[in-house]
């Protein structure tokens, strides 16, 4: 079993992946967490773990919203269309509306509330 600090939300939400060579690559999550998140593509990307990108879930539940984060790629699958992404920062406007999107699609939302009071997984910026 893994031994992961943030717990991750099988959770597909649209989003938008902007890597270092300016390419917009339209993607869908394929989980999400506090501390970092996976995203699938219909193409190959062009990443490779340490390069930093930028990532917007563009969330249509309840309320419209966009959540931005700035990312680092911890891995890619080998055929390129699957790419791991840890949180480098996020937006203090975007936090609140990302942290109840989570707890409100979180089917243990008292576990998360506590894990994330242990390991925030997130620096906010202004």
């Amino acid at each position: 079993m893994e031994n992961r600090k943030n717990l991750r939300l099988p959770i597909e939400v649209a989003s938008e992946l902007l890597i270092s060579d300016n390419a917009l690559h339209h993607c869908k999550t394929k989980n999400i967490s506090f501390g970092g998140i996976c995203l699938i593509s219909e193409k190959p990307l062009n990443v490779v773990p340490g390069n930093e990108c930028n990532v917007t879930l563009l969330i249509t539940e309840n309320k419209r919203f966009n959540v931005k984060f700035k990312c680092v790629v911890v891995h890619t699958s080998v055929d390129k269309k699957e790419v791991g992404c840890k949180y480098i920062n996020i937006r203090v406007e975007n936090y609140q509306d990302f942290k109840s999107f989570m707890i409100n699609r979180s089917t243990d939302p008292d576990r998360l509330l506590d894990e994330l009071s242990k390991n925030p997984g997130l620096d906010m910026r202004g």
